[in-house]
């Protein structure tokens, strides 16, 4: 056994006696150990055997000197993470994780590994934040002029307090916006998530402002006439305003002459001037008419003789009409509308040339009496 020691007698090549003392010693054996770790679901191989984490096993193995060698393996279990995110995103965007987007109402478990090497689950929830709703109205702008607004009524929804913008970018507390054109907008709400939440809208132009008004013609019979303008367009905020100082829609006009009226609104501000004239005298009407022409040697006598010819049914007094030649010497005259001048001067034909005459009378039409004065020339042909 080792550690023991005996003698053995033995004969040697002489046939003598030899003595042999043999002594055994004992070799050394090995015990040993190896700590191991392993992720959960995972195993630590040794010596071709899986050990899972938690397990200790003792392995009989023979080292350099033959003997046996005891080695302890024990598996340890690494640590695992495992975790869940909630976020909240607006309504319309979506949350980044790890290089991918999810959207609002999407759960998605992402796997990594940890410091250990180990599996790490992360679960994330995304979610939204109430949506925001408004209601706009709209005060009409003049088409040349910023005078429209926009009003956003009603917010609710989402986390107040709210801002308002036109362009998304830059924004203020009070809910209207004014000195607007007409046309197209977008009106952005952010709550205090920093959500946005934008509505189009059309900002309308107010109706231009027309106004209409034609000369009209007074009656014989002293009744007058009745003047009231055409308007069409925007009648808000309408304001009227005549040359006799009235401000009434309609005014009745008594006396023939020019007339104006003025039309206002909150854009535009409009003028109309006419003529109120007796019955029968259009625009072209005249209650003498003298050609500008006369050959007195003619044949005809309209031709021949240049007088003024006065529109019928006229009761004419204080006539008078004279003629002068260029340097102001007065050639003829006359106080009866039936007389003309044929061309002579102190028993003398005058010669071709032109000459200026004037025109006085009282005419009495439709019930009134006008005072008529008229300026011309006359041009002698032979």
């Amino acid at each position: 056994l080792a550690g023991t020691s005996k003698d053995f007698v033995l004969q040697n090549s002489l046939g003598c006696d030899s003595v042999l003392t043999v002594n055994v010693s004992a070799l050394p054996v090995s015990v040993g150990a190896v700590h191991a770790v392993a992720c959960p679901g995972e195993s630590f191989v040794y010596q071709g055997a899986s050990l899972q984490a938690g397990q200790s096993r003792v392995f009989t193995l023979q080292n350099a000197a033959g003997c046996d060698s005891l080695v302890t393996v024990t598996v340890s279990g690494l640590s695992v993470s495992s975790e869940t995110l909630n976020v909240a995103v607006c309504p319309d965007e979506t949350y980044l994780y790890s290089g991918v987007a999810l959207r609002p109402g999407e759960t998605r478990v992402f796997h990594f590994n940890n410091q250990e090497g180990c599996d790490s689950t992360v679960t994330v929830v995304v979610s939204a934040y109430p949506a925001a709703s408004f209601d706009l109205a709209t005060t009409p702008s003049c088409s040349a002029t910023g005078s429209g607004s926009l009003t956003v009524k009603n917010p609710g929804g989402g986390l107040p307090p709210y801002r308002y913008s036109l362009d998304g970018t830059f924004f203020q507390d009070e809910p209207v916006f004014d000195h607007l054109k007409p046309g197209s907008y977008t009106v952005w709400l952010e709550d205090s998530h920093a959500c946005l939440f934008p509505q189009a809208v059309e900002l309308p132009a107010l109706l231009p402002l027309s106004l209409g008004l034609d000369d009209a013609p007074l009656p014989c019979d002293g009744g007058g006439v009745r003047l009231e303008p055409l308007l069409k367009g925007d009648l808000g905020g309408l304001g009227i305003r005549w040359s006799t100082g009235a401000t009434a829609l309609a005014i009745t006009v008594h006396e023939p002459g020019p007339v104006w009226v003025e039309a206002h609104n909150a854009c535009d501000t409009l003028r109309r001037d006419i003529r109120v004239d007796w019955a029968g005298e259009g625009k072209d009407f005249s209650y003498a008419y003298l050609p500008n022409v006369f050959a007195p040697a003619s044949n005809d006598p309209d031709n021949s003789n240049f007088r003024p010819h006065f529109a019928p049914e006229l009761d004419i007094a204080n006539y008078r009409f004279e003629i002068y030649d260029r340097w102001g010497n007065l050639l003829f005259r006359s106080h009866d509308p039936a007389e003309g001048w044929t061309g002579p001067f102190r028993q003398q034909d005058m010669k071709p040339a032109v000459y200026v005459w004037q025109l006085w009378a009282d005419i009495g039409y439709c019930g009134g009496v006008r005072a008529v004065r008229k300026v011309g020339d006359v041009t002698i042909v032979r």
